[in-house]
Formats: structure tokens, C-alpha cells, sequence
């Protein structure tokens, strides 16, 4: 069985020509399950459907220079 990440978060994904950020969505007015770039693209239209994906690393936190 495949793991897939919570609708609507960010992760980075892979299709096998592409990789970039994207998100899982499950619309419930279309009964349909996509995913999407961070440019509203359906990853499909790039190529082959995600293949993996993984979660974003956290971002950085501000160290005492930066403040």
C-alpha cells in the first residue's frame, strides 16, 4: 500500500522527469484526486504522475546574528 501525504500540504514530489514542490489534493466537488505545483499545475501535464515524494524539511530559525 502507497503512502500518500494529508490533502493540500506541501511536499516535495517526483514524476521521473520532473521534481518540485507540489501538493496533494482530494476534491471533493470533482471526486477527483490531483496534484499540483506551486504554480496551480496539475504535475500530470509535466509528465507521468508523482512517483515520490517527501515531506519539506523545516525552515530555518533565525540564530543570534540574524535578529
Amino acid at each position: 500500500m502507497h503512502r500518500l501525504p494529508t490533502s493540500n500540504t506541501w511536499v516535495l514530489a517526483h514524476n521521473g522527469k520532473w521534481t518540485g514542490v507540489a501538493k496533494y489534493e482530494v476534491l471533493a466537488e470533482w471526486i477527483d484526486e490531483r496534484w499540483r505545483d506551486e504554480h496551480s499545475e496539475f504535475v500530470e501535464k509535466l509528465g507521468p504522475t508523482v512517483t515520490h515524494w517527501m515531506p519539506l524539511p523545516a525552515a530555518p530559525s533565525p540564530t543570534k546574528d540574524q535578529t
